[in-house]
């Protein structure tokens, strides 16, 4: 069918400030190939009446109508602000965020986990005045995508939902890998038979940078590999990483549009790390240092501005599914590292390290001479549940998460140090500012400081739904996203958090309060 071209009036009655729920029915798409929408994409909203694309209002197809209030559950108004609600057509499976100036960029993939099929969702809010209603979205565009299959070494599925699929810097167009198929024009066909679309299907070993249309994606360049690539990283302000499933790391520097590569290179990986890295992350606050696992419990660390592998971290006996970094400590070590007698004088030297780079730390940590054994690095990670974990909660009447149990810990020596399971309802969890974010299967988002683990509230709770996904940006600025169901909630970190902080110099970030348990 084609798209509606009628447009019915926003009542405006009601106040913006009413936080009250926008839909906006719109067929979005004329092909029926791409995931049923029951015509029906509803924007819940704080403030705006309006839904835009690119400063252009939408309005063909839309029906916008106050439709119900929002009732916010948020207990840490002191902490964080409340931007918007934005509620989709199907369950929300991940998200990206990317904090540019005034404005979020948000990237939403929207889908049943157990599919392969995925609608992808780009927009933009503003968080200030100056760049429109805060909270109003400006629609980037939208299109159909579909996820390859991907197993690890134990044969578990490897999600692609943020490991094929990243920002560009700016926030204007993302990086896909190539085996994640997407219509290519105006046809949003997924196996179109025109030119355009027909060349993707050849090429296997790439990976492609696109900006998101309206009912498909555009490519604006492509970057050929020698193997296929299973995982990619981008890291301010111009790289990109892609790990091949031969194992090898493969570094690109990009132009300042992302529109070319400038350069290329290999970065070294470990011999003996077998199988290869899986998963990769960015260090927040260090740009240039990025962090990955093989699920093996066996971690690396690199500067890809200098192109050397820093250091290797291991605990063969543990097997990782996910992780998060926190943070990464300068450590000028008093003497030997020795696992006697706990090592907890270890642990509070490392911690008192960790006070004092973070108070020192700005937009960007300063990364100068550290030397593998002198560097220290916190997580979550989640693991394998272990007979003890689950001696401890055998008791609980709880939804217990099946897919694996997160915990801090520490990277430091070549050892990876775990400390005590989280909650085990945990279904998503993030780190931003300082605190720590975590979701539950049963639907309660809430928050604790990382300097005492403290609980310092809850933020939402979604009703009828589970906790999908937690999303933060590793800029100053905070901003962090919550989904459940098809809602997404944004909020922002306050200057008030901020002070705070600071006000805690002597508290700040971690402590082994937040590290219970013998090492």
């Amino acid at each position: 069918s084609n798209v509606k071209d009628n447009l019915d009036h926003l009542d405006l009655s009601v106040p913006c400030m009413e936080k009250s729920q926008v839909c906006a029915d719109k067929e979005l798409l004329k092909h029926q190939n791409i995931v049923e929408f029951n015509n029906s994409v509803s924007w819940l909203q704080n403030q705006g009446t309006s839904f835009y694309d690119d400063s252009v209002e939408v309005k063909e197809g839309s029906n916008l109508k106050p439709h119900m209030n929002m009732e916010l559950d948020n207990e840490l108004e002191n902490i964080v602000k409340f931007v918007g609600c934005y509620v989709h057509p199907m369950p929300i499976s991940s998200v990206l965020l990317s904090a540019k100036g005034n404005e979020i960029y948000i990237c939403v993939l929207c889908g049943i986990l157990v599919d392969k099929d995925r609608t992808l969702f780009m927009y933009k809010v503003p968080v200030e005045q100056t760049g429109g209603p805060v909270g109003c979205p400006s629609f980037i565009g939208h299109a159909p995508i579909v996820l390859p299959l991907s197993r690890d070494a134990f044969g578990r599925e490897i999600a692609l939902d943020s490991s094929g699929l990243q920002f560009t810097p700016d926030g204007q167009c993302l990086v896909l890998l190539n085996s994640i198929k997407a219509p290519y024009c105006r046809e949003g066909l997924m196996h179109c038979p025109c030119s355009t679309c027909s060349l993707d299907c050849f090429e296997k070993n790439a990976v492609k940078i696109v900006q998101v249309k309206l009912g498909y994606v555009s490519v604006m360049a492509k970057l050929k590999t020698v193997d296929n690539v299973h995982c990619i990283l981008v890291c301010e302000p111009n790289y990109l990483v892609g790990v091949e499933e031969s194992g090898n790391l493969h570094l690109w520097v990009m132009n300042s549009t992302w529109s070319a590569q400038k350069e290329e290179y290999d970065l070294p990986t470990s011999d003996c790390m077998s199988p290869g890295i899986v998963e990769l992350k960015r260090i927040p606050r260090c740009a240039a240092l990025i962090v990955g696992h093989n699920g093996f419990g066996e971690f690396s660390l690199w500067d890809i501005s200098k192109r050397i592998l820093m250091s290797r971290f291991s605990s063969p006996s543990t097997s990782a599914f996910q992780f998060l970094p926190i943070s990464l400590v300068e450590w000028q070590r008093k003497g030997p590292i020795s696992m006697d007698s706990d090592g907890k004088e270890h642990v509070n030297e490392i911690i008192a390290a960790t006070k004092m780079s973070f108070l020192k730390q700005g937009e960007n940590h300063a990364f100068l001479s550290l030397h593998g054994e002198d560097i220290a690095i916190w997580l979550l990670i989640s693991t394998i549940s272990d007979s003890d974990v689950q001696h401890d909660y055998r008791s609980s009447d709880c939804k217990i998460n099946p897919i694996g149990w997160w915990r801090l810990a520490l990277l430091v020596n070549n050892m990876v140090i775990f400390g005590s399971a989280l909650d085990p309802r945990t279904a998503a969890i993030g780190a931003s500012a300082g605190h720590g974010i975590i979701g539950t299967c049963d639907g309660l988002v809430y928050m604790w400081e990382l300097s005492t683990g403290t609980k310092l509230g809850n933020l939402h709770y979604f009703n009828g739904a589970g906790v999908s996904c937690v999303a933060t940006d590793d800029s100053r600025s905070g901003p962090l996203a919550v989904a459940g169901g098809g809602k997404l909630l944004v909020y922002l970190h306050t200057q008030e958090a901020f002070s705070n902080q600071q006000g805690n110099k002597q508290e700040s970030l971690l402590s082994n309060k937040a590290f219970p348990m013998g090492l």
